[in-house]
């Protein structure tokens, strides 16, 4: 790899519950690809009162876990889903 430093793409995407449609989180994704894992510096709106969990249902959507020291939101498959600009073409 070259010395240059790669400049990321940033999308704004809205993150809501698959169980009763109540919007979790505002982010910030890095890069293209699907949505796996929400880094917690990323969530620019937070309507969760308890950690991971859906304010409306109390539905687990995802772990807390830590990624090279960085907080994230593992996300579980099928218990949310997105809208916003997510780069796919």
């Amino acid at each position: 790899m070259s010395g240059k430093l790669r400049k990321k793409q940033i999308f704004r995407i809205k993150i809501f519950c698959s169980g009763c449609n109540a919007l979790l989180y505002k982010y910030n994704k890095e890069g293209p690809g699907n949505l796996v894992k929400c880094f917690v510096d990323g969530i620019t709106e937070n309507n969760t009162t308890k950690a991971c969990t859906c304010p409306k249902c109390e539905k687990v959507f995802a772990r807390e876990d830590l990624l090279r020291g960085r907080p994230i939101h593992r996300l579980i498959k099928g218990t949310f889903f997105k809208r916003g600009n997510t780069g796919k073409k």
